[in-house]
């Protein structure tokens, strides 16, 4: 009988090790990845939904701050 109780004892222990390890793991797999896109100022990537977004000539470039912004388009007006 205790060979029973301890068997059972040890299954329950490891299935529930087990159930929430599964959790753990489905969590991790449910994290997003951020989508970046590139700064042609600094020449670094921002996560887009922070990126300061600006459309020049139909094409539309994303920049890290309004100096970067700045930057570039002083730099195109120069180009043109």
């Amino acid at each position: 009988m205790k060979l029973f109780l301890i068997l059972v004892l040890v299954l329950l222990v490891y299935y529930l090790y087990f159930k929430k390890r599964k959790k753990v793991v489905r969590a991790k797999d449910e994290k997003r990845v951020a989508d970046l896109v590139f700064d042609e100022a600094c020449q670094t990537y921002v996560k887009k939904e922070e990126a300061l977004k600006i459309e020049v000539q139909g094409k539309t470039y994303y920049f890290c701050s309004k100096a970067c912004a700045e930057k570039f388009l002083a730099k195109t007006k120069n180009l043109s």
